[in-house]
């Protein structure tokens, strides 16, 4: 026996079924953190600008009112003298006369003292162990009385003598001397009797006419190190 099918058909509408197409869509994302960090840099920028010529202006235009100001009372005073009667810029002029009257050049005396005064002895320390070191042409008491002040001749039979003067404090037991130098020639050598804490020493020379010459007197160890020196000029009249 045949079998016996039955067919179902359902008509749907397609229409209704199918998806819909989906459109793009525009997705906007906003990145904060570049926008803020180029803002900051714009200001700063701008705030440089500003104060690298804008600020330059300002101290020109302060500058331009200080000359101002400054000028201003020196042209009133123009116009104020210029306002006076004759007997009174007379008498002004008359003033100032005689105050270029009164200031002459120096005397050559008074270069001659200055001259002196230039090639006075120049005494220098190098160790903080020597407290005093000076030349004088007397001493009192084992203490310089009359230092060397200005350059001096030496008039031919009139011999002058100096001294010089150190003081030195923890000598160490070292052997120092006092040397005399005459155009850097060692003319004197003098061994210095020391103590163990402080010690006032000095040596002295005769100088006469037949000395003149550039002299140079130092204070000495054994090993050549100078510890004090003086220099001056010795001249003949």
């Amino acid at each position: 026996m045949a079998d016996n099918r039955v067919v179902i058909k359902i008509n749907y509408d397609k229409s209704k079924t199918a998806k819909p197409a989906t459109e793009p869509q525009t997705i906007t994302v906003w990145h904060t953190g570049r926008i803020v960090i180029a803002l900051v840099l714009l200001v700063l920028f701008s705030l440089f600008l500003y104060f690298a010529f804008g600020g330059g202006d300002r101290a020109g235009n302060t500058q331009t009112e200080l000359v101002e100001k400054v000028q201003e009372p020196q042209s009133n005073q123009i116009s104020a003298a210029g306002n006076l009667p004759p007997t009174a810029v007379e008498g002004k002029n008359s003033n100032i006369k005689v105050e270029s009257a009164a200031v002459s050049p120096p005397s050559p005396l008074d270069n001659a003292k200055a001259g002196l005064q230039a090639s006075s002895p120049v005494g220098i320390i190098f160790d903080r162990r020597v407290i005093r070191a000076s030349l004088n042409t007397r001493l009192k008491d084992n203490e310089p009385d009359q230092p060397v002040q200005g350059a001096f001749a030496v008039v031919k039979g009139k011999p002058l003598e100096l001294f010089y003067f150190t003081e030195i404090r923890n000598p160490g037991g070292q052997g120092l001397f006092h040397e005399w130098l005459r155009n850097k020639q060692v003319v004197q050598h003098k061994q210095l009797d020391l103590k163990d804490i402080r010690s006032k020493v000095w040596s002295s020379r005769v100088l006469s006419y037949k000395d003149v010459g550039e002299w140079q007197v130092r204070l000495s160890d054994k090993k050549g190190k100078v510890y004090s020196e003086v220099k001056f000029s010795l001249s003949a009249e």
